[in-house]
């Protein structure tokens, strides 16, 4: 298991029509403070989401998880991110649930990585 090599970036976790957007406005050369952006999410293959949406590489990361998942916001690596933004998923019943759940992991395991000193608070 390896994680991105990014430092600061913003892991963005979850889907709904609305990250498109998101992510292209957080990556816009025009932006002042551009930063890399890893997409967490439970849709498909790696790389494909980035290819298929026209998104820059350079930019633009894809982990196919979810943020309920230690392994998988460690592979975004959460430890030195600077911010996650977790988006529901409209077209799921359990949407708030799943969007509480996935906070407080977040929260959860950067406590521990703090705790560990693998990650600044």
């Amino acid at each position: 298991m390896r994680a991105y090599d990014c430092y600061d970036h913003i892991i963005i976790c979850g889907w709904n029509q609305r990250v498109l957007e998101i992510v292209r406005g957080l990556t816009d050369p025009q932006v002042a403070e551009r930063r890399q952006v890893i997409i967490l999410a439970p849709c498909g293959e790696n790389k494909r989401i980035v290819a298929e949406y026209g998104l820059d590489e350079k930019y633009v990361g894809y982990v196919n998880g979810k943020a309920s998942n230690k392994d998988d916001l460690y592979k975004a690596n959460i430890a030195k991110a600077k911010t996650a933004l977790v988006i529901a998923d409209f077209n799921n019943p359990h949407s708030d649930e799943i969007t509480i759940l996935s906070i407080l992991n977040i929260e959860s395991y950067s406590d521990e990585l703090i705790a560990l000193n693998k990650r600044r608070d």
